[in-house]
């Protein structure tokens, strides 16, 4: 199946809607970076937890309110143009709790001034997420396809939290003259 005009206007249309809850996720990690920055040898992987859940309560308050309010707004913005479907609009909130939930594992290394391992979780995500969203867009459409994108937010969470993990880890004493 090839995604045509419509099914796009229809994932734009649902982004938009999730706009406002993707800038508190943002507003939330501009307000928390500096914070954790002066703190950063007090930031422990129970700080990580705490911020992964507060962004995550964030993003579902958010993606639940846009969940609500989806269809009287896009009637009033959008017409009758491109019917927005809930089943794309969950998939997409699902994403951005995902997204949300890896920034509790982001800011600390960011914190820290240790940006390999968010590359690195970038660049798997991207790895595994891209090949996954053409392969689901062209077999079952745009539905399929943001799960698909969902799915990339899960990779991206596993990967920050593991090197998030990775970087808690004492290293090994020095061997060598003292």
């Amino acid at each position: 199946a090839t995604l045509g005009e419509a099914a796009l206007g229809q994932l734009r249309q649902a982004q938009i809607l999730l706009g406002p809850a993707a800038m508190s996720i943002t507003a939330f990690g501009l307000f928390v970076q500096p914070r954790l920055a002066r703190r950063e040898q007090e930031v422990t992987s129970r700080t990580s937890g705490q911020l992964s859940l507060a962004a995550t309560l964030l993003a579902l308050a958010g993606a639940a309110t846009s969940l609500t309010v989806a269809a009287p707004v896009s009637e009033l913005l959008f017409r009758d143009e491109t019917a927005l479907s809930v089943g794309l609009l969950f998939p997409l909130s699902v994403q951005l709790a995902l997204e949300a939930s890896a920034l509790g594992f982001v800011l600390p290394l960011r914190a820290a001034r240790r940006g390999a391992p968010i590359a690195a979780a970038r660049a798997v995500s991207v790895a595994v997420g891209v090949p996954a969203v053409i392969g689901a867009a062209s077999l079952g459409g745009i539905v399929l396809a943001a799960w698909a994108f969902a799915a990339q937010a899960g990779v991206y969470l596993v990967a920050a939290a593991t090197g998030r993990t990775r970087t808690q880890q004492p290293r090994p004493a020095e061997v060598g003259p003292r």
